[in-house]
């Protein structure tokens, strides 16, 4: 409405043409012509009312991948300043914990209530802790089995698959008719990791390369559970690798984008 007033107004400044003289001021009477006035907003409306051009189609393919990371397992070792830290803690509280005595005074030991059970239960709790961690390094990381996910329970681990010419995420091809995302769950699906249980992480891409002709968007997704099955699939062969073994498998300029993203 306000460009049809603005219009309006715009063509009704037009419309004030000369109309007449007066007779005897020698001057130009410049009254306003309404048989002007309306003629825009019929073309305006007009206008309005057309329908609107259908989108041309891209010219170039869109492609959708399928970042799957595995979680760390466990906790990673922690450094040596930590640890340094946490004895230099352990030996403070132990030396403030020694209530020191007046000579000649003899000590007064208190005895522990025990009718409850809480001795036993502190025993426990003390056993419990002396357990052994479990081991960070496991068979699969001596047999340097990329096809398990036992392996680098530190960091994340990403799925990469080889359709027989190069290592590259799973993908698929936007049909034009569905969320991009929704393209990105059919990679999953047609190239061997049918059978994984995931989660994703929102529906926008986390990168983007474009090449000559062609886009290609990147969704992230969690691991959960499941594993690969390359049986009804033309992939040939998957590994689970970390960010800094992708370098060794997948595109440089790939790599470039993925290490900014993971």
């Amino acid at each position: 409405w306000e460009m049809r007033r603005l219009h309006a107004a715009t063509r009704a400044a037009s419309c004030m043409r000369p109309v007449g003289r007066v007779s005897g001021l020698g001057r130009t009477d410049t009254r306003l012509n309404y048989s002007l006035l309306y003629r825009p907003c019929a073309v305006l409306s007009r206008s309005f009312s057309a329908a609107p051009a259908p989108p041309a189609a891209p010219d170039f393919k869109m492609i959708a991948h399928a970042v799957v990371e595995r979680l760390p397992r466990v906790a990673p070792e922690r450094p040596d300043w930590c640890k340094n830290y946490t004895e230099l803690k352990q030996k403070i509280q132990a030396e403030l914990a020694i209530v020191p005595t007046v000579e000649g005074e003899k000590e007064e030991v208190v005895e522990e209530d025990d009718s409850f059970g809480a001795n036993e239960e502190k025993d426990k709790d003390s056993q419990f802790w002396q357990l052994p961690p479990a081991p960070v390094w496991t068979k699969a990381d001596e047999e340097n089995n990329t096809k398990s996910l036992q392996r680098r329970l530190t960091t994340f681990l990403f799925l990469i698959i080889n359709d027989g010419k190069q290592w590259r995420f799973p993908q698929a091809e936007w049909d034009g008719s569905e969320e991009i995302r929704t393209t990105t769950e059919r990679a999953l699906t047609t190239e061997g990791a049918a059978d994984l249980k995931v989660y994703w992480v929102g529906h926008c891409p986390v990168g983007h390369v474009e090449y000559p002709g062609t886009r290609s968007f990147f969704y992230r997704c969690q691991h959960l559970r499941g594993k690969m099955d390359l049986s009804k699939t033309d992939v040939k062969d998957f590994a689970w690798v970390t960010k800094e073994e992708l370098k060794d498998y997948i595109a440089p300029e790939v790599y470039e984008v993925a290490k900014d993203m993971l």
